[in-house]
């Protein structure tokens, strides 16, 4: 399994505090199936300052470390970036990192609400051929108000990313039934840990995976969640997407 939205790197935002603490974060890793992780700290101004140099440094001690303790993980670079309106200019600038330098950014909505502007700014990195990956739409409170807005956001170009946790009930009932209506529905590219430490979201997938599978009884498309899709992100290749279902609505007159 391949992890596309782990914090892992120590020191740098709310994920691990010390080495020490995100060794044993990626030793369970290991144990649950994941070979492959992508760092992805925040950059969000105000708050999480990173710079690729940062992500770079710090990706280079820590498989370091992971050799000398002999994990079988292999680490990549990335960023989970806050929305913005000069997101793009970040890019050019090299000031955000996408997914292991590929045309995949991973972005998120602020949590309260979607920007009016959100549409215009997808359609711009889209335009200059960037793929934005939306972590985490389930626990926005539009979003979860009004699934529909999902479909949207799909024919816009984005690529949905449900956590983990999510899918297991770790947010609530309500963010469970709606990560189960968004894969029945096929609206969902990837599954990722959001991990921030052992005890906070752990970097696990096996679970999610299980019951992804259980659910859908489609074991090519659960599949593609967890290892093909984020396998092409590392290769920047194209991603296999599935057509959304849209459920037939009855009206009564």
């Amino acid at each position: 399994m391949i992890d596309i939205h782990c914090h892992i790197l120590p020191f740098i935002d709310d994920g691990p505090k010390s080495i020490d603490d995100s060794i044993e974060m990626l030793r369970y890793a290991e144990k649950d199936g994941i070979k492959s992780i992508i760092a992805t700290p925040h950059s969000f101004n105000g708050v999480y300052i990173c710079t690729s140099n940062t992500v770079k440094k710090s990706i280079e001690r820590l498989q370091y470390e992971i050799n000398n303790n002999k994990l079988s993980i292999t680490l990549f670079p990335g960023m989970e970036v806050h929305l913005c309106e000069q997101l793009y200019q970040k890019i050019i600038e090299k000031t955000v990192v996408s997914l292991n330098n590929s045309r995949y950014i991973l972005i998120e909505l602020p949590v309260q609400f979607v920007p009016p502007n959100f549409k215009e700014i997808i359609f711009k990195l889209r335009l200059k051929g960037y793929y934005p990956i939306l972590a985490h739409p389930e626990r926005n409170f539009v979003v979860l108000n009004d699934p529909e807005i999902i479909y949207d956001f799909i024919e816009w170009g984005v690529f949905i990313q449900l956590t983990a946790a999510s899918v297991l009930g770790f947010f609530g009932s309500k963010i469970q039934r709606l990560c189960k209506k968004m894969l029945l529905n096929r609206q969902v590219h990837f599954l990722a840990s959001d991990a921030h430490s052992l005890e906070n979201r752990p970097p696990a997938l096996s679970e999610a995976y299980k019951k992804a599978l259980q659910l859908l009884k489609d074991e090519k498309y659960a599949k593609t969640l967890i290892y093909d899709n984020p396998k092409k992100v590392i290769d920047d290749t194209s991603i296999d997407i599935y057509e959304p279902i849209r459920k037939k609505r009855f009206f009564i007159f």
